[in-house]
């Protein structure tokens, strides 16, 4: 009896380490920063650099991690050809120092997810608005204006029967964003600073909602201007806002 016992084990053992070799491999040969990069000018149509994509075959239990995207504002099809794989050196609209991503493996198999870290560091947005009121985002806001709406039928709550799994979350979210806009036809400069929102410690069990049903929020801002206003009273100001709270998604006796 002992003897099956081990030999079960040790299969069980085998398959596990035989599905996360092979999950690697995929994951290895799939996030491919060139790929990735190539894919998102294609759809933003600016130049997008990615420094570096950590990943290796063991990526499935270490987890990914993104580092140092640049994107630039809009460029013509055939600039960004010439672009291509180059690092964004001027005419930056966004970038971010690093993304993480973890999530445990063997969870899973017991109808459970619990994610690690999903969480954008240091995210950088240029916005600016021309005198003419153009904004550099415009491009981004047409694209989507262009299509027809769709008429769609109003959805139905999100209840916890449609979790079919326990989910523990440690964090997601954003930390320390910058958000920097230049308004051209003041010509005045404004910045949000350490935006962060983080949404951590999320624990959801629909067979123990009583006790596992709770998600906490951080949230932190600081908004300033950059140099002295030229019009009106106030000359200059810089304002910071923290809150911190707890959210309970759903209500055990409904």
């Amino acid at each position: 009896m002992l003897k099956k016992l081990l030999i079960a084990v040790g299969i069980f053992v085998t398959i596990i380490i035989i599905f996360i070799v092979v999950a690697g491999v995929i994951v290895y040969t799939k996030v491919d920063k060139t790929f990735v990069s190539s894919q998102m000018s294609k759809a933003l149509n600016r130049q997008v650099y990615i420094e570096k994509i950590d990943v290796s075959i063991f990526s499935i239990l270490s987890g990914i991690e993104i580092k140092n995207v640049a994107i630039s504002n809009f460029k013509p099809p055939q600039q960004l050809e010439s672009l291509q794989g180059k690092p964004v050196v001027t005419d930056v609209f966004a970038g971010m120092e690093s993304l993480r991503f973890k999530v445990k493996i063997l969870p899973l198999l017991k109808r459970q997810i619990e994610l690690k870290e999903l969480v954008l560091y240091n995210p950088v947005i240029n916005l600016s608005k021309s005198k003419q009121g153009v904004l550099n985002i415009d491009d981004l806001i047409k694209s989507k204006k262009q299509k027809e709406p769709q008429v769609k039928e109003p959805a139905n709550p999100i209840s916890v029967d449609d979790i079919p799994v326990a989910i523990a979350v440690g964090e997601i979210g954003m930390k320390n964003g910058t958000i920097n806009y230049y308004d051209g036809e003041y010509d005045q400069k404004f910045q949000i600073y350490k935006l962060t929102t983080l949404l951590h410690d999320i624990n959801i069990d629909p067979k123990n909602l009583e006790k596992k049903d709770e998600i906490k929020l951080d949230v932190g801002m600081g908004i300033r201007t950059v140099g002295a206003l030229k019009t009106g009273s106030v000359r200059s100001f810089d304002i910071t806002i923290d809150a911190a709270g707890k959210i309970i998604p759903f209500d055990v006796k409904t």
